[in-house]
């Protein structure tokens, strides 16, 4: 049996991504948070279609060892892919 890699090749999202002449621009701001310590912020994203990537937003949390989505590690998201060859 043999395991596949699959690797995310997706770009990291920020105002620095360059976008199409007229296209929106991405931003981002924190919309509210629950409080003090508690790890669970609210942000309001602004992305063009024109994007095409899936964005993980490194400012879910701000709180020093929480977990957020961009720490996630990309297999914990995707089952194994295997390969019988008869």
């Amino acid at each position: 049996m043999h395991t596949a890699l699959l690797w995310d090749i997706s770009p990291t999202i920020s105002s620095t991504l360059p976008v199409w002449p007229g296209d929106t621009r991405f931003e981002t701001g924190a919309t509210w948070k629950i409080g003090p310590g508690c790890p669970v912020h609210v942000r309001r994203n602004t992305v063009s279609i024109g994007t095409d990537a899936t964005s993980f937003n490194a400012q879910t949390s701000k709180t020093p060892g929480a977990h957020h989505a961009a720490h996630t590690i990309l297999h914990s998201l995707v089952p194994p892919i295997t390969s019988q060859n008869a």
